[in-house]
């Protein structure tokens, strides 16, 4: 028997058929029709922001297979692999391994938590300058590790293309802490 709507899928009777309909074939089943391909767009879709471009011509990003505009938006991940910050981001919440979808490699951690780490590590070091007891350029080696820290947790988010990371990473430069 083969399956009235879809004709794709094949059964050994009712029986099995009855069983893979309330199984959730119901949910996936797509006629010949549906199954027809799309007709592709004759012209790209930009922003008007440059797109990113290699030896081989403009980069896509392989979670979206949209092409990788030059903004901050573009997420390049500890394995050297470049994705959208949304894509990677969208790829957190289905309770798989967090790996990269090219190499299999850990993605780094959620971005969100490390901004309060990191300024749980900088509000001590703060108060220690702020308090007179130190300048940003005589820190005692275990505030300058502190310091470090927070500084290597920034870069981390701001590698994945998250505006406030960068930003805060830049004052922090700017004004000469860290």
């Amino acid at each position: 028997m083969t399956c009235t709507r879809s004709k794709a899928t094949t059964y050994f009777g009712k029986a099995c058929q009855t069983a893979h309909w309330k199984a959730g074939h119901k949910k996936f089943c797509v006629t010949p029709g549906g199954r027809a391909p799309q007709p592709a767009e004759t012209t790209p879709t930009f922003t008007g922001a440059p797109v990113v471009f290699d030896d081989q011509g403009p980069i896509e990003c392989t979670i979206c297979l949209e092409p990788l505009l030059d903004s901050a938006a573009v997420c390049t991940l500890p394995c050297t692999h470049t994705f959208h910050a949304p894509c990677v981001d969208g790829l957190r919440p289905f309770g798989i391994k967090q790996v990269c979808p090219m190499c299999r490699a850990e993605l780094p951690p959620v971005p969100e938590p490390l901004l309060e780490e990191v300024g749980r590590r900088y509000v001590a070091i703060e108060r220690v300058v702020g308090s007179g007891k130190a300048t940003w350029g005589t820190l005692a080696k275990a505030q300058q590790k502190e310091m470090n820290c927070a500084i290597d947790l920034l870069l981390s988010a701001a590698d994945q293309g998250h505006l406030k990371y960068q930003s805060n990473l830049g004052i922090l430069y700017a004004n000469g802490r860290g």
